[in-house]
Parts: structure tokens; C-alpha cells; sequence
């Protein structure tokens, strides 16, 4: 039995390699073919801001370490590196580079050719049209607010390039709304209610929800070891600071366990709702401790700005690239959402899925989450494409969506509608500033570095072996 076994998996290897070979051979990395293209340091994009040089580990201007003592709605919670961290240093990076995908050997940037959503729908509408509706939108959003059945209000764009004022509604109200405000169109759309999107679903079974060899990818199951909780969350992305920490960035109510985990609490790779719960290998697992989270409120009259949080990490565990059916490597450098963006995500239940910002400035809640009501500020509202597959699913919170050249532009969190289904994230320079305070760390930057992958780590002998991530990985 062991014989054929290894025999199956030798000959699963020696398949993936051969496919790798021709994959790479025959793609077009996103790097240079995105939605935004590149473009040189100081050039504007589409939302009419400047590209800032790429690979910065100073980031810009921040609040936080301006002269401000704290960001709103940035409550935190956070661990001293000593509570269970390990200090590692610097990654090295590598020319053919191995992208942390336990021996799989990806050209830079790595990742599926990026899909295009349908550009005859939802085309970038004119800044001074945006300005108009989101002064509009401002100006009447406390009243709507308040309107019985409304539990969302925003700026938001049509399929025909209409910019409009939404206002979301349960489905059991039907407060007045007016029509038009300040010239600008106001339309309804029935959600019913905005749920965080951690499951509690049985394992589906792809490479994605199992085991993987250390470094693991990011995008995959992961979640903390509590033996009262059997659900599954995502991996957003690596992060890296000067004081030679690493860390891995989910959302609160993934890690941190909606306020309730300690530091220093175990996190596993894979979820233990993957990993048939009772039975978890917890230190074989393991994958990290939590180092912090930013607070949740459940107040309406204290709304978040985000629903983040970090663990302790190493480069020998967790690595910076999705797997090769993903869109590869995310860049440090951040971009702003706009209306019309075209983004791309990778998480644990959907995997690979495009979408579209249809709404920026968001105002929602109540969000259900077990425990109570959250209310959010400042949200970002992706449709995907088609309409018929969501971006984000139940498993795929903590989920990192960046846009078509992979700048990072939100954290995935909640969603709701049917049968078009919404999804929610965060806007992503809110989630660093937050961590940036929370951790204590003012250099924290999403990595973008590929290091080798060390030899004799779990699931892989030598960095030059090929393992398949597609074949379930047991210790």
C-alpha cells in the first residue's frame, strides 16, 4: 500500500512538473497585461492618482505616525513579539523565483494569465460625475441610515455606467426614498442581510481547503485551533516589517475570533473545519500564533473601519504567492478602489474569481456576526463577473483583493443579495494603518518577496523537488 502510494504521488509530481513547463511556456504574466497597466512612478491611473514606486518598505503618508495618536475605529489588540513570536530575518529573494508554492517553480509574479471582466459593462465613469454623487450620497446618508430597512447606503456604479446614490434594503421594510438627490440618480436594491463570510460548511475536497507543504500559499484554509469552534477561514497575504517579524493577515472574526482569542493562540493550516475537527494535528498544523487584531465594535453609533488581524508567521511557513491556478504574487504597493476598478481574488472556498467595484464610500450594517451586530464605514462593494458568480463565498473571509496588475485594493470580509450576491471588503490602506497601530510596527507592507524555500521543511526535501499542490500533503 505505502509502495503504490508513493508511486501515485511520484507519478502526480513528475505530471504537475511537465504542465508547470508548459504553462510557463506559453503564458502572459498579469504583471505587464492588467486593467491598470504599468505605469512609471508619478503617471496617474484610472482613478486620477499617482502610481507610487513599487517595492517601498517606507510606506506614505500615514495617519497614524503623522502626529495622530490613533485611527478611528482602529481599537486594537496586539501581542508583544516575545508572546509565542519567532524573529526571523530578512527574506532573500531569487532569480527564478520559487513562490512559496512548496517547491513549485513559478516565474515572477506567478499565477493564472489574469481573466478580463466584460468591459461593456460597468465602464469607469468621469471623476467629477463621482465627486457630484458621492456630495450627494454624504448629504442624505445619516437620514436613510435611519429609514427602518435600510442597512446599507453608498455611492455606487450601474452596468451602464451610471453613477448613482444605492440604498440596500432587508426585504422586510419599505421605507419612502426619494428619487433623486441633489441631481443625482437614488435607486433600492433588496439584500436581505450582510453576513461575514467564515463557513462552517464540510470540506469540498480541492488542494486549496487540505494540507499543504510549508511555505504554504496564501489564499488557503486557515483558521485557529479552538476545540469549541469547527469552521474555516482565509489567508490573505504575507506581511513584513524592518524589525524582522513576519506576519499573515485574515480578518478579526477569522483569526481573532471576533474579539474573543488570545495572544498567542495557535492558527493551523488547514482550517480545523477542513480537517474533520476533532481530529486536528494541531503542532503539525500549526502555522502561527496570533499577534494581533484590531477590535470589533457592535455599536451603530461606533462603526468599524475594518475587520482585520494578524499572526506571527516565518517565512518557512507561510509564503507570498497564491497556487498556480491563482493570480500569483501581490505587490506591496496599494491602490485605491474606484468605481469601475476590475479586481481579482484567490480564498479558500471560490478560489480564482474576477469582479468589479460597483461601490465605494459604503455605509453598511447591521453585519450579522455571532457576536451581534457590526456597522461599517468606508466599505467597498465588488460585483463579480458575470453577476451569476459572486467574488467572495462563505470560507472566503480574510481574502485579498488587488486589481488586475495585483496592487492590493481590499480585504474581503462580508457579502449578501440573491441572487446577485455583493461582496464586502475593506478598503486595504485602512487595514495597514489599523495593523500598522495595532502591531505597533510603522513599516508593515503587504510582502511581495519570493525567498527560496529552506530545505527539509515539511511536505518538501529540496527546493528544487517538485511537490504537487494539488495532491492532499499529510505530515
Amino acid at each position: 500500500m505505502l509502495l503504490n502510494l508513493g508511486r501515485k504521488r511520484w507519478l502526480a509530481c513528475v505530471a504537475t512538473l511537465l504542465a508547470g513547463l508548459t504553462l510557463s511556456e506559453g503564458m502572459v504574466f498579469a504583471q505587464g497585461n492588467g486593467a491598470s497597466g504599468s505605469r512609471r512612478p508619478g503617471e496617474k491611473n484610472q482613478s486620477g492618482q499617482k502610481a507610487q514606486p513599487e517595492g517601498e518598505l517606507k510606506p506614505g503618508f500615514d495617519p497614524v505616525f503623522s502626529g495622530r495618536q490613533a485611527l478611528p475605529g482602529a481599537k486594537g489588540v496586539a501581542a508583544q513579539p516575545g508572546a509565542g513570536a519567532k524573529k526571523v530575518g530578512p527574506a532573500a529573494g531569487a532569480a527564478g523565483r520559487i513562490g512559496g508554492q512548496g517547491g513549485v517553480i513559478l516565474p515572477p509574479g506567478g499565477g493564472v494569465v489574469a481573466g478580463q471582466p466584460d468591459d461593456d459593462l460597468y465602464p469607469v465613469p468621469p471623476q467629477a460625475v463621482v465627486d457630484k454623487a458621492v456630495k450627494a450620497q454624504r448629504s442624505v446618508r445619516k437620514g436613510l441610515l435611519a429609514k427602518p430597512g435600510v442597512i446599507g447606503v453608498g455611492t455606487c456604479l450601474e452596468e451602464d455606467g451610471t453613477v448613482v446614490v444605492k440604498v440596500m434594503l432587508n426585504g422586510i421594510d419599505k421605507p419612502q426614498l426619494p428619487k433623486v438627490v441633489n441631481g443625482v440618480k437614488v435607486i433600492s436594491e433588496v439584500i436581505g442581510e450582510f453576513r461575514p463570510m467564515q463557513t462552517m460548511l464540510p470540506p469540498a475536497g480541492p488542494a486549496r481547503q487540505r494540507r499543504l507543504p510549508r511555505p504554504v500559499p496564501i489564499g488557503v484554509s486557515a483558521f485557529p485551533f479552538d476545540p469549541d469552534i469547527c469552521a474555516s477561514g482565509t489567508l490573505g497575504c504575507r506581511l513584513r516589517g524592518r524589525n524582522g517579524f513576519f506576519y499573515a493577515l485574515s480578518n478579526n472574526h477569522v483569526f481573532g475570533l471576533e474579539n474573543e482569542a488570545t495572544p498567542g493562540t495557535t492558527i493551523t493550516q488547514p482550517s480545523a473545519g477542513d480537517d474533520n475537527c476533532p481530529l486536528l494535528l494541531v503542532n503539525e498544523n500549526a502555522l502561527g500564533t496570533v499577534a494581533g487584531f484590531v477590535t470589533l465594535t457592535f455599536d451603530e453609533e461606533d462603526p468599524n473601519l475594518v475587520d482585520a488581524a494578524a499572526i506571527f508567521t516565518e517565512p518557512t511557513l507561510t509564503g507570498v504567492s497564491t497556487l498556480p491556478d491563482g493570480y500569483g504574487t501581490p505587490r506591496s504597493t496599494t491602490v485605491k478602489a474606484f468605481l469601475g476598478q476590475r479586481v481579482q481574488k484567490y480564498g479558500r472556498t471560490t478560489g480564482y474569481r474576477v469582479g468589479v467595484v460597483t461601490g465605494i464610500d459604503m455605509a453598511v450594517g447591521p453585519v450579522g456576526y455571532d457576536a451581534g451586530d457590526a456597522y461599517f464605514v468606508e466599505t467597498i462593494e465588488v460585483t463579480g463577473t458575470p453577476s451569476t458568480l459572486s467574488l467572495g463565498a462563505p470560507g472566503d473571509s480574510g481574502s485579498l483583493v488587488v486589481d488586475m496588475n495585483r496592487n492590493p485594493v481590499g480585504l474581503l470580509f462580508a457579502g449578501g443579495g440573491f441572487p446577485i450576491v455583493r461582496t464586502l471588503c475593506n478598503d486595504i490602506d485602512n487595514v495597514m494603518r489599523a495593523m500598522r497601530f495595532t502591531l505597533g510596527d510603522p513599516t508593515l507592507v503587504i510582502d511581495d518577496s519570493t525567498p527560496t524555500i529552506p530545505p527539509g521543511k515539511v511536505g518538501n526535501s529540496s527546493p528544487l523537488v517538485p511537490v504537487s499542490p494539488l495532491l492532499p500533503i499529510v505530515p
